[in-house]
């Protein structure tokens, strides 16, 4: 299962000393899973990046995002489980860095199958954003996982701070809410490096770079 996979493969680059980043991009149950199975699984994961969860933005409710919504259970033994580096980016960054019908139209302009399929994909985004959860400008929509991967290329992408995070398990009206301690009144230590903010341009710029690449699948 995912789960063993997931210990066995961070076990052996921990032991060769080549600790790979995860990128989460869904709800977390299998990390948790893991984390349960081999005690040692958190200090191997060095740095984990998680696409999900909202401070001031829902999506599947208005007070939870999809990906921690979908096993809040998980999400809170995952958040709370002491990985040393733990990145969350959230709806409240991934709104802030849209695509656009014209960054679409620069794309499928590069003229490679990676780009005019990026520019397809993110085309029928765009149509099902206007038509059930616009945003702040009609015609653009988040990428939310492709801005993660971003980030790894270039960490300026985002603007990231660490906060005391948790999520909610039990609330009617909040279940799977993410709870960032902005204000630090709970007075837990930070444990979560939170991105609330992002730039849409260079982002946007990075998938242009990415996908001129004539070769990007071979």
């Amino acid at each position: 299962m995912a789960a063993d996979f997931l210990v066995r493969h961070f076990a052996e680059a921990a032991r060769a000393g080549q600790p790979p980043v995860l990128v989460a991009v869904g709800p977390l149950s299998n990390l948790a899973l893991a984390l349960k199975l081999d005690p040692d699984f958190e200090r191997n994961v060095k740095r984990l990046v998680i696409m999900g969860g909202g401070h001031e933005v829902g999506n599947v409710t208005p007070a939870a995002e999809f990906n921690i919504w979908g096993d809040p259970e998980a999400a809170k033994v995952v958040l709370g489980s002491g990985i040393d580096q733990v990145v969350l980016v959230p709806l409240d960054a991934t709104h802030k860095a849209l695509v656009s019908g014209e960054d679409c139209q620069r794309l499928r302009g590069l003229g490679t199958p990676a780009g005019v399929a990026a520019a397809t994909f993110v085309e029928r985004r765009i149509g099902g954003y206007d038509g059930s959860q616009p945003m702040h400008r009609l015609g653009a929509a988040p990428v939310h996982d492709a801005l993660c991967i971003a980030f790894l290329v270039d960490p300026s992408v985002i603007s990231i701070d660490k906060y005391f995070v948790d999520v909610e398990t039990q609330g009617d009206m909040t279940i799977g809410q993410t709870v960032v301690d902005t204000h630090h009144r709970s007075g837990r230590d930070p444990n979560v490096w939170v991105a609330l903010d992002a730039d849409e341009a260079k982002f946007v710029q990075i998938l242009i770079d990415t996908f001129s690449i004539r070769n990007l699948v071979n």
